[in-house]
């Protein structure tokens, strides 16, 4: 029976992770069975499954912040510059279009100069790297606004749109 045991531990551990048990023995049969093993799942792979279930995808961020960005209020604290909107814009359109595909405005457009500008100079991003560098930009900005200002009180106050906060803590900010 000893033999039969050394040989079935043997065969089955040379092929798999010897953090996970999966020989499905009894505790006698395993000799070199660490304490943290429950039955044939350890700890480790209990926990791996579990944070496999909470990430969150490219496009569920992006689409996060878009919707954070766009009930940012107009005023306050926290408001985005017209660079930064300019930002967001480019990488928008570059997310959910792709390269440009319009004429350049008009001399006296100088609003829709300045877009068309600003998403032109996105040409050749695929629109996986325009989504991750937009959720990166919004995050930066929380960065460089909460060395200014308490980002935790401004997200819990009373008159802003508790998905703002929802949607930053699915992107990653912990307040």
């Amino acid at each position: 029976m000893a033999a039969t045991t050394d040989a079935r531990l043997s065969s089955r551990n040379r092929s798999r992770s010897p953090s996970v048990c999966v020989t499905c023995l009894p505790k006698e049969e395993h000799p070199n069975r660490p304490f943290w093993y429950f039955g044939c799942f350890s700890v480790r792979s209990m926990l791996r499954a579990s944070v496999k279930s909470k990430m969150v995808s490219l496009d569920e961020k992006f689409t996060a912040a878009v919707d954070v960005v766009q009930k940012l209020p107009k005023e306050g604290p926290v408001s985005s510059s017209n660079e930064q909107k300019l930002k967001f814009y480019s990488l928008y359109k570059q997310a959910t279009i792709g390269d440009i595909n319009t004429e350049r405005p008009g001399m006296f457009s100088f609003v829709e100069k300045a877009k068309w500008d600003a998403w032109k100079a996105r040409e050749g991003t695929s629109q996986a790297d325009a989504k991750a560098q937009y959720v990166e930009v919004l995050l930066a900005m929380f960065d460089d606004i909460g060395t200014q200002i308490n980002v935790g009180e401004w997200v819990n106050g009373p008159d802003l749109d508790p998905s703002i906060k929802q949607n930053l803590i699915l992107l990653g900010k912990v307040f």
